[in-house]
């Protein structure tokens, strides 16, 4: 009994939080805060009256600390403690009422909502079907495709016509279209503008009684060149820079001709510009929902003053401030979602700089407007990407006296010194000291050049007899100063051939097959500028000679650091085409890459935005399947190298591309 009430009321439990929390991410919030505290707490590892009174006071109400009380009890053979089974019920009782009252309102939330959607297409349905109505069309040859009349099929002289029109993204573009209807008399039913799908497209319909009103209506669209999506079009632009200017209200409007058009005319005097509007008669004959941007957030309070002053019924749905999150603000373009990102993630109120990063070149702005439309039809892993990228372009602003890195301690591995570095953002630096030269494994991004340069003379260690630099992979981070010292230390850098066409084609998937070769080239294109990558184009390919093989992976080629010899491993393409790994068979350095990363040893930033277990293991992986198929496998021949070596007393250190380098029987269960 206490088994079945724990599961039925946790159950319950589950469908009421499943049914309020609006996104999968919310779920997992909602685990850790909420679950997992119960789980540890309520008496499942240790007693709750152990912990001070007042916590425990506090824990013992929870139904978690009654069913580990009451198990307990069972298992000691004091019998079924009646008190636990009363809460338990008792809480199983009002998680049951609420999931039924929770589903039943989204149930008939869901089924107004088809409702309406039904009742928007009754006019024109019959006439399909050939039913007795029939369906007109405007005169105009332009309009033939977005703009519609229905003849009503219930016999009365009623008329609804359905247009998608085009209008400028400023301040009273709304109001100019809303005054076209008004002018004609014709009453708008149906107003739908979504400036985050598309910055200058309205679904609209209209009601007369006069069938001439509405071919007014559509001659003067047409005069209007609302129908020309190209006259209106521009590229995305940073028109919000302060979500203190953003406010969303639901506004009370009578439902006749003009009252829309009144309306839009107010905010247009307050040089509000609208981002969003819903209007559907089906569901509110007098509900309009409007999101708007207005030019400071004192303009807000004046316009909030006016709606007052002129009788509006209103009620705020949304009044930003800086504390707000900005990604779930209906209306915002992908730009300035971007831009609100980098602010949170920079904490700085310095906003042209931020402009700068976001707007370096038309280029870039034309590649964000590609990336949203790829993003769109691969929306979980364009969110993947969005979140790398907007980590990535942090990097710009934490150089010069924003810059610091944590140097890891050094490494006597026999005839070498291993040296390794942890930048601000991006991927590690490691160097080899042997004799007679210093060899890069791996560089970082190309906008930390001068300050890497300077953080290795702080070290010691001399740049002109960096000789050698040898890179896992093509990606911006690992890559992307490896051309600055080309150009200035003639340093030789070391790829595989297929990094060849990544680089040329700027595209991390080339050659791949995948699916997402277009977003891979955007997302590439996007973090090369913002983290200005240089990788030299005549950079020196590895052999690719067929020197056996090592668990699978080929090896394709050798290199020599005082002394030590590190075999040079090609990946099976799992998380980009000429990924490779540098193993040390005698002086145990494994260099892995984006692989076996240490992610207790990762940043908070690291974890909280660019997510590496995640991002980098699963959504940034041309093949995820194949990835972790490789994991294991290297994994193996790490794990292997360092039983062999431990009968020397020595072992495998493990160098990833992100985080601290550590022993590899660390991956030992």
């Amino acid at each position: 009994m206490v088994v079945f009430l724990t599961c039925f009321l946790f159950a319950a439990f589950g469908v009421v939080a499943a049914m309020m929390v609006p996104s999968h991410e919310d779920m997992a919030n909602f685990s850790t805060f909420v679950i997992l505290p119960m789980a540890f707490l309520c008496g499942t590892f240790f007693r709750a009256e152990n912990l001070p009174a007042i916590v425990a006071d506090i824990i013992y109400l929870l139904p978690l600390t009654q069913t580990s009380h009451a198990l307990r009890s069972l298992a000691g053979g004091a019998g079924l403690p009646v008190q636990s089974l009363l809460v338990l019920a008792a809480y199983a009782t009002v998680f049951l009422a609420a999931a039924v009252w929770v589903v039943r309102r989204l149930w008939k939330e869901a089924l107004h909502a088809c409702n309406a959607r039904k009742a928007s297409r009754a006019y024109g349905e019959k006439e399909r079907k050939g039913k007795g109505g029939s369906l007109i069309f405007c005169e105009s040859p332009m309009c033939s495709n977005l703009f519609c009349i229905y003849r009503s099929v219930s016999g009365k002289e009623e008329y609804l016509c359905k247009a998608a029109v085009f209008v400028a993204d400023r301040p009273g573009s709304l109001a100019v279209l809303a005054g076209i209807f008004a002018r004609h008399n014709v009453n708008i039913t149906c107003f739908t503008y979504n400036r985050s799908e598309h910055p200058n497209r309205v679904l609209i319909e209209g009601k007369s009684n006069d069938l001439r009103f509405l071919e007014n209506v559509c001659r003067e669209l047409d005069e209007q060149r609302m129908f020309d999506e190209e006259q209106h079009h521009r590229s995305l632009e940073l028109g919000v820079l302060d979500t203190r200017s953003v406010l969303k209200v639901k506004v009370h409007l009578r439902n006749r001709p003009g009252s829309l058009a009144a309306f839009a005319t107010l905010l247009r005097n307050h040089g509000a510009n609208v981002i969003y509007m819903a209007y559907n008669e089906a569901v509110s004959e007098t509900t309009a929902t409007v999101s708007l941007v207005t030019r400071s957030a004192r303009e807000i309070d004046e316009l909030l003053k006016d709606l007052n002053e002129q009788g509006y019924y209103y009620s705020l749905e949304y009044q930003g401030t800086e504390q707000e999150e900005t990604e779930n603000v209906i209306g915002l373009n992908l730009v300035e979602r971007f831009f609100f990102r980098l602010k949170r993630l920079l904490g700085t109120e310095d906003i042209e700089r931020l402009k700068k990063v976001v707007a370096s070149s038309q280029r870039m702005s034309e590649a964000l407007a590609r990336f949203s439309r790829e993003a769109g039809k691969n929306l979980e892993v364009g969110t993947v990407f969005t979140n790398v990228l907007a980590f990535a372009s942090t990097s710009l602003c934490r150089t010069g006296p924003g810059f610091s890195y944590r140097r890891l301690p050094a490494l006597p591995l026999g005839s070498i010194v291993f040296h390794a570095f942890r930048l601000p953002t991006g991927g590690n630096v490691y160097l080899l000291q042997g004799d007679e030269e210093l060899v890069m494994v791996d560089g970082g991004y190309g906008v930390y050049y001068e300050d890497v340069k300077r953080m290795l003379r702080e070290n010691g260690l001399d740049l002109a007899r960096v000789g050698r630099i040898y890179l896992t992979h093509a990606d911006a981070d690992h890559a992307g100063m490896s051309g600055y010292f080309a150009a200035e230390f003639g340093s030789r850098v070391f790829l595989h051939p297929d990094a060849r066409g990544i680089l040329e084609n700027e595209n991390r998937a080339w050659g791949s097959g995948s699916s997402l070769t277009e977003l891979n080239h955007y997302f590439t294109v996007l973090v090369n500028t913002f983290t200005k990558s240089a990788v030299p184009s005549a950079f020196l390919a590895y052999d690719t000679a067929d020197l056996g093989y090592l668990n699978g992976f080929r090896v394709i080629d050798t290199f020599t650091v005082g002394g030590q010899t590190f075999k040079v491993l090609e990946s099976l393409g799992g998380h980009i085409p000429g990924q490779v790994f540098f193993i040390g068979v005698g002086s145990g350095l494994v260099f892995t890459g984006d692989y076996l990363l240490l992610v207790a040893s990762l940043g908070p930033e690291e974890q909280e935005f660019l997510n590496l277990p995640k991002f980098m293991m699963t959504s940034t992986n041309i093949n995820s399947l194949l990835f972790r198929r490789e994991m294991q496998a290297l994994k193996e021949i790490v794990l292997g190298l360092d039983a062999e070596l431990g009968g020397r007393n020595r072992g495998v250190i493990i160098a990833p591309g992100h985080g601290d380098y550590y022993p590899a029987r660390w991956l030992k269960p």
